[in-house]
Parts: structure tokens; sequence; C-alpha cells
């Protein structure tokens, strides 16, 4: 199992700061590219050649719309320690 990640910051009430890990799974994924379509921000892109969504390396707004989005459940996250 292959993940690409990034790393996103979550601001609770009290200003803690949360690091979380989006991983992309290559076996679950079917390169739709929902996620890719909901995200806001231009995190998450397609890769058309290798039929595979990764990250971008831009912050995520923890919106976390594409996790709900993915049909196959390909996309977790993880916090970070």
């Amino acid at each position: 199992m292959t993940y690409h990640t990034l790393v996103c910051i979550l601001s609770i009430d009290w200003g803690d700061i949360i690091n979380y890990t989006i991983g992309v799974n290559e076996e679950k994924c079917i390169a739709c590219g929902i996620c890719v379509r909901v995200c806001p921000t231009g995190t998450l892109e397609m890769d058309r050649k290798k039929g595979m969504v990764y990250n971008t390396g831009i912050e995520c707004d923890n919106l976390w719309g594409c996790i709900y989005s993915c049909p196959t459940r390909a996309l977790e996250i993880s916090e970070v320690a």
C-alpha cells in the first residue's frame, strides 16, 4: 500500500494546533477526480498520465469534503504525533 501525504493544521476552540496527515491509498483510488473537484484550496490534483491523485503541498483548509466524497474511501486522515 502506498500513501502520499500532506500535513493539515486544525485550530481548536482553545487555539491548539493539531497536525493531520491525509493519505491517498493507490490500491483503492480509481482516479475519478471527485476529491480534486471538491477541494477548494488545490491541495489535491490529478495526474492524468499516472491515473492517480496526489497532493500539491498546498495547505489543507480542513473542510475534508474530499474524504467524505470519495466513493472508494481511498483517502484517510490520521493525527500526526
